[in-house]
Parts: C-alpha cells; structure tokens; sequence
C-alpha cells in the first residue's frame, strides 16, 4: 500500500529543475546515476502496485524508454521488475548511437540476460512510459509520436516516469500527441505543468518519489521545500494531491 500524503508539497519549473540538477552535479558531485536508480527502483515499486491492482493479477510489463536519463530510469525500473519475477519487455525510442552514457549502460545489461525489444505494443498488462522527462520542449519527432499514439491506442494502463511523455512540464501545454498516463510519479519535486488544466488528461493519479536529493539543496536554490521531507517518513514513494489546478 502506498502511503497518501495529503501535506502540502512544493512544485517548480523545468528551468528551476535544471538548476537543481546542474547543482548536484557541480558543486555537491553527486553521480547521476545514483539519482536514475533511486528514481527506478521507485517507479519499479509503483508498477508492482499497479499491477497487483489489476483483475487478471498482470505480469507482462513493456517498458518505452528514450535516449536520455528519464530513459535510463525507465530502463532500471524494468530491471529491478524483472527480478521480482515479472516477464518484462523493451521499446526503445530514437537510435542507440545518441542514448546517453548511462542509458547505454543500462540497456547494456538488459540485453545481456535476454530482455526482449519488442516493434509494436500487444499482450501486455502495463507500460511504462520513459520516452521525454521535464526538458521537452518541443512537439515529439515523428518516431516518438508514432509510438505515443500506439501507446494510447492500446488502451493499456501506463506509468509515466516524471511526465506523461510529450507534456510541457513549466507551461502544461500537451503536445501532439502526449501520452494518456494511468498514474504519473513525478521525480524529487512534481513540476508546473502538471497541475495546469491542460495537463489534466494526461496526468493521471499523481505520485511523488524520493530520489535521495536532500531539503537543504532544494533549499540553496531558492526552493522552499514545506516540510517535504515528512512526506517520506513511511515510504520513499508517495501519492500527493492535485488540489492545486491553475488556467493554461
């Protein structure tokens, strides 16, 4: 069971995200990869959870991961849901040769023990949906849309991982298309644009996971954290609130 949080928590933008991170990485050297398997092992969590929901008790899970690290979290998480004993499966979006280093690594692995890459969506029970993360800010190329709309069309539960992919997450604004997501776990903070009104198709039940990025770094970047850290007291991994809805 997954903890409800019904406290208030801080949002912020894609740009303020992009300080967060360019902070972590220059002045606290905190690795990136440490955050992507925090925030797998997490989305990893909500996908048991979700399929332990669902009637026909699911145990096929298709993982969509992109070439950047929203793709890497994606690609952890299927990892650690394959050795829960769930029968796990690949679609890779964009080519190998721009994924990211620790993208490559993960994908690396995973075809190493045998993990399918699948072509199309079919006999699945939920998805997961890591194709763009907060930087998008651009309508999807025309490989990604294809594959957006197959996702949508199947009908089949999704988690998205930080954003329904193909959302602007400062200014709300969905794409076309932007993936219908079943449940959304936004990553350290929930962003803007998921409480915007023109998200609210998209967004689904909304969670948040802790990806071990502490109050006070928050706080040297001008974000007021609220007492986040009393969120997590029970589990590293929370549903939270959509109260909080504004105009596009």
């Amino acid at each position: 069971m997954i903890p409800h949080f019904k406290g208030n928590v801080p949002f912020i933008d894609s740009i303020k995200m992009q300080e967060v991170d360019r902070a972590l990485k220059e002045t606290y050297r905190i690795d990136q990869s440490s955050l992507i398997e925090n925030a797998g092992l997490n989305a990893a969590l909500l996908a048991r959870n979700m399929l332990a929901d669902l009637t026909n008790g699911g145990q096929k899970v298709l993982v969509v991961a992109g070439n950047g690290n929203n793709g890497a979290c994606a690609l952890v998480s299927a990892r650690r849901i394959m050795a829960w004993g769930f029968e796990v499966s690949l679609m890779l979006v964009g080519a190998k040769s721009k994924m990211k280093k620790e993208t490559k690594s993960q994908l690396h692995f995973l075809e190493k023990v045998g993990v399918p890459v699948r072509k199309s969506v079919s006999d699945i029970d939920l998805i997961i949906d890591g194709i763009f993360g907060y930087g998008l800010e651009e309508e999807p190329d025309k490989s990604s849309a294809k594959i957006i709309r197959e996702v949508n069309d199947s009908g089949i539960p999704v988690l998205s991982i930080d954003a329904p992919s193909g959302l602007n997450l400062t200014t709300g604004k969905p794409a076309n298309p932007t993936i219908k997501a079943t449940a959304t776990m936004a990553l350290a903070l929930p962003k803007t644009g998921l409480f915007k009104m023109a998200a609210s198709k998209h967004v689904g039940a909304l969670y948040l996971a802790d990806v071990s990025i502490p109050a006070m770094v928050l706080e040297s970047q001008g974000i007021r954290t609220n007492g986040l850290s009393k969120a997590f007291h029970e589990s590293t991994l929370v549903k939270i609130n959509k109260v909080v809805v504004f105009s596009s």
